[in-house]
């Protein structure tokens, strides 16, 4: 769940800054909410594995 949740947090990152090159200003703010959302999917994924990890 943590791999997939990394690979999501990257493929954003990717976006926003190809948006940010582009100079598309609306690609570049769902890019950042994106990686908003991607970012706390990592968090909640890494809380629960390690978790998981105490039992």
């Amino acid at each position: 769940m943590l791999l997939f949740q990394l690979l999501l947090t990257l493929i954003a990152l990717v976006l926003l800054v190809l948006a940010l090159l582009d100079g598309s200003g609306t690609l570049a703010l769902l890019a950042t909410m994106m990686l908003v959302v991607a970012l706390s999917g990592v968090l909640v994924a890494w809380r629960r594995d390690r978790r998981a990890g105490r039992r």
